[in-house]
């Protein structure tokens, strides 16, 4: 089983470091993939957020390997920025409990 993460809300954002529990940068999300699957969830959160997982405009999560990366939303999904993986292994899962909205590019 992949790690995963579960605040109850989140960002994942352009550049930089995350500035909290609930805040991921692109570049952390990018490095995590080039070590193994990674999840993502807001669907078993314990701390009352709104359970949305939003990829913030200007985000660009990318990787070049063969592992996956699962975005689990309680309550929607909003892909704002880019998601790429490069290499024929790779993968992408986007569950919802809700709303998925793709607002970019994912390849």
């Amino acid at each position: 089983m992949a790690p995963w993460l579960d605040p109850g809300t989140v960002e994942i954002t352009a550049g930089g470091a995350g500035t909290g529990p609930n805040t991921f940068s692109d570049a952390y999300v990018s490095s995590q993939l080039g070590l193994g699957d990674l999840s993502i969830l807001t669907s078993a959160a314990t701390g009352g957020g709104s359970e949305d997982l939003t990829v913030d405009l200007g985000a660009a999560v990318s990787w070049s390997v063969a592992t996956a990366l699962t975005l689990d939303g309680g309550n929607s999904i909003a892909v704002n920025g880019t998601i790429a993986g490069s290499n024929p292994g790779s993968g992408l899962n986007l569950i919802s409990g809700g709303n998925i909205a793709i607002n970019n590019n994912i390849t």
